[in-house]
């Protein structure tokens, strides 16, 4: 199956990305390119959608999970929760899947604008029970941390990795109000990725299927004032105007809303998309709500900071108070000499690294 969105150009400015996301179908269908748990992407998508009040909303999530996107707005519902999926057993196993939302979630918020102006929400990604395999349930982060295009932007900015160049770039901007600018450039940084990443690494999982039926939904909802809602990864397939197309065959499951935890959310704990720390990033949402703007970025770091303090000293690893401001100093020192106000937790690692590991770190170290 060929990729629509992988014709190798070379550059693509913000006034082309703007068009893209924009200016294609005479301009009411607007496209939102997010990664999945940014408080930034969600803050920029609630404010799209204040502006443009769409009729419809379709999100990247599976058709056959509508049904529980009224439990999404519930009173009672306490984020995060995640849908769980069961497939039918086969050779005494059954397949599992997990669809989290947060408190940072861009589809989270998506949903309960939708409520608010009493808009229409769609899930539009292929069905949790036609996808192949047990694998992740959005699609895999490496091309975030490893597309030729992150290690070239990193040399040229002085930064460590892929994680680092999204804060650097975009959750810095939490609580801005451009959110025109803000998707063109998320835009173009997700089209560079997909240009950098080899056609048979997209080819190797479900990705291709899914943008097929996500363009499915989304020429269905032709004619409609509408919001797309996908990760920045897929956008560039689905920009282009596609014919309706038959879905795939989807096998039956079964489906729960469940309670869900920040650790489940974080990448190490076996969920391939999103942002690693959630329970910091949605503290940085709350401190930017709270400011209606840019949170104060000193503050956090000084509460992160101080936070983390308390724990180590309560697990009998007391931070003497010189190193602790020595720490904070250094991350604001950091983040400064990268051009940013904010310092942002690989300015705060760093600082603790240098701060605080006066030898050698052994085994057991925090």
């Amino acid at each position: 199956m060929s990729d629509p969105s992988h014709d190798m150009e070379t550059s693509l400015t913000r006034q082309q990305a703007e068009a893209q996301l924009f200016g294609t179908r005479g301009g009411t269908c607007l496209f939102a390119p997010i990664r999945h748990h940014s408080p930034a992407c969600a803050w920029m998508l609630r404010a799209m959608i204040h502006d443009h009040k769409p009729e419809v909303i379709l999100i990247e999530a599976p058709a056959d999970l509508a049904k529980h996107i009224p439990h999404l707005t519930d009173p009672d519902t306490i984020l995060p929760v995640a849908i769980a999926t069961m497939g039918s057993e086969t050779d005494g196993a059954r397949s599992v899947g997990y669809y989290p939302f947060s408190q940072t979630s861009p589809e989270t918020i998506a949903i309960h604008e939708a409520a608010g102006i009493g808009a229409e929400v769609r899930f539009i990604d292929l069905p949790a029970g036609a996808r192949s395999g047990t694998g992740p349930v959005y699609q895999p982060e490496d091309a975030f941390g490893s597309a030729a295009f992150i290690a070239s932007a990193c040399a040229k900015l002085g930064l460590r990795d892929g994680a680092e160049l999204w804060d650097h770039l975009f959750e810095t901007r939490l609580g801005q109000d451009d959110w025109r600018g803000f998707f063109a450039d998320v835009h173009a940084y997700c089209w560079s990725l997909r240009q950098t990443t080899p056609d048979a690494q997209i080819a190797s999982d479900d990705t291709l299927p899914r943008e097929a039926a996500m363009r499915a939904h989304i020429a269905d909802a032709k004619g409609r004032r509408m919001v797309v809602v996908t990760g920045g990864f897929h956008t560039p397939a689905l920009i282009d105007e596609a014919e309706k197309t038959p879905l795939p065959a989807s096998t039956p499951v079964e489906s729960y809303l469940i309670a869900y935890g920040e650790e489940a959310l974080d990448a190490l704990s076996g969920y391939a998309a999103g942002l690693r720390y959630p329970g910091w990033y949605a503290r940085a949402m709350q401190a930017a709500e709270a400011a209606a703007g840019p949170p104060d970025w000193d503050a956090l770091l000084l509460e992160t900071g101080t936070g983390f303090a308390a724990t180590m000293a309560a697990s009998k690893r007391r931070i003497a108070q010189p190193q602790l401001v020595e720490m904070l100093a250094m991350a604001q020192g950091l983040a400064r000499m990268k051009g940013r106000e904010a310092a942002m937790l690989p300015d705060l690692f760093d600082g603790a690294r240098s701060a605080l590991i006066k030898g050698q770190s052994g085994v057991g170290e925090p």
